[in-house]
């Protein structure tokens, strides 16, 4: 069964890396990559330079077993909030982070041959951060090389 997020919005920006050891990460990264602008500057959103490369994103839930979707680098303008975020920040509002969900990124760059419609889902390299109650019962393995 295939099962892969559909891709939303076009940006990246990651902090540093953040191990998912059991307790909660960071519920919403809203400040740290969200930039306020208005609706005048949508297209200087779209043109931003992106801080990052391309990202592997995948949402653990303790019920159905890990999503994975590749995202791609810049920015993305949010209308209903009137913000320009990048798309790990704009993927996270609508992804369930609380008990039971753990959401990684890790770029692809540190992953080049992650097929993100493996079954079951190989481990991610270099996870470089995480959202949610992240626990060993709700991710697969994950390796750092």
């Amino acid at each position: 069964m295939r099962r892969t997020l559909v891709a939303i919005g076009t940006a990246v920006a990651l902090a540093p890396a953040a191990a998912c050891a059991g307790t909660t990460s960071r519920s919403r990264p809203g400040a740290a990559a969200t930039v306020t602008a208005s609706p005048e500057t949508s297209a200087q959103c779209a043109a931003r330079r992106p801080p990052y490369g391309d990202v592997i994103f995948v949402w653990m839930n303790s019920i159905g077993g890990p999503i994975a979707t590749k995202l791609p680098g810049g920015w993305v303008y949010n209308e209903t909030t009137g913000t320009c975020q990048t798309t790990v920040a704009y993927r996270l509002n609508t992804t369930p982070t609380g008990p039971g969900n753990c959401v990684q990124v890790a770029l692809v760059a540190d992953n080049l041959e992650y097929d993100v419609d493996a079954e079951p889902l190989p481990p991610l390299n270099k996870i470089r951060d995480s959202y949610g109650y992240c626990s060993a019962a709700t991710q697969p393995a994950t390796r750092t090389p």
